[in-house]
């Protein structure tokens, strides 16, 4: 594993005391001098950091001011997803984490209803392409996503799958390793086959499916915090 640079530590840091309410909206970060005196580190190193986090919108920098903490639902961008994924078993907030597969959950049902309400030869043929699916690592379960975003017909839900990429393998490898993979690939299952339903004008079993799909993703990933003895934090 390629170790982490000096300041991606520092930046991992101040991500998490962020996040976790260290540092509250708008209030403003310590002075250079004094995160290099608190991390041991120089004051590049602290600069380059403090720079990386305005590039994902958690920060501010106020010429002659200071430097500003932002709040990241007003101008967090995706690349901070990666970083609070990252830091999953560093204490992120279990409702953030929530939030996230959340979104991921709404996105499907909206990607299913999509599909189902489109071209029946496209239904058809992204119905046989996630049956031929192996689900043995997390990479596979990146892939059921992204079939169902390809043929949902709308090309904006594969790059935003794509965006959350990292999380995505992430979670999955994660309810792979602490979860019954048969059961995984049950609840995989029983979604691909609302393709073969005629679930249009029925969309309480839509979203009834992925829901228990998604309580057994978030119970199982969350016991993974739980087995590190995570402590997490809420606002």
């Amino acid at each position: 594993m390629k170790e982490k640079s000096a300041e991606a530590s520092v930046e991992e840091i101040l991500i998490r005391d962020i996040l976790n309410g260290r540092y509250q909206p708008f209030s403003w970060l310590k002075p250079e001098r004094e995160l290099a005196v608190e991390f041991g580190y120089s004051r590049p190193v602290i600069h380059k950091a403090i720079i990386r986090l305005e590039l994902k919108g958690l920060v501010t920098i106020v010429p002659r001011q200071g430097v500003k903490v932002n709040d990241y639902r007003e101008t967090g961008k995706f690349s901070l997803l990666e970083s609070i994924y990252d830091l999953y078993h560093e204490g992120i907030s279990r409702s953030l984490n929530q939030s996230m597969l959340n979104f991921i959950q709404n996105n499907l049902e909206a990607m299913i209803f999509l599909i189902i309400s489109g071209s029946p030869a496209s239904r058809k043929e992204c119905f046989e392409k996630q049956k031929q699916l192996k689900i043995q690592e997390g990479y596979d379960i990146f892939l059921w996503l992204k079939n169902f975003a390809f043929y949902s017909g709308n090309s904006i839900y594969p790059m935003l799958i794509n965006e959350f990429k990292t999380g995505i393998l992430n979670v999955a490898s994660s309810v792979l390793v602490n979860g019954d993979r048969t059961e995984l690939k049950k609840r995989l299952s029983d979604v691909i086959a609302i393709l073969g339903k005629d679930c249009k004008k029925n969309r309480d079993e839509v979203n009834e499916t992925v829901q228990q799909m998604f309580s057994f993703i978030e119970e199982n990933w969350l016991k993974e915090g739980e087995n590190y003895g995570i402590q997490f934090k809420e606002k």
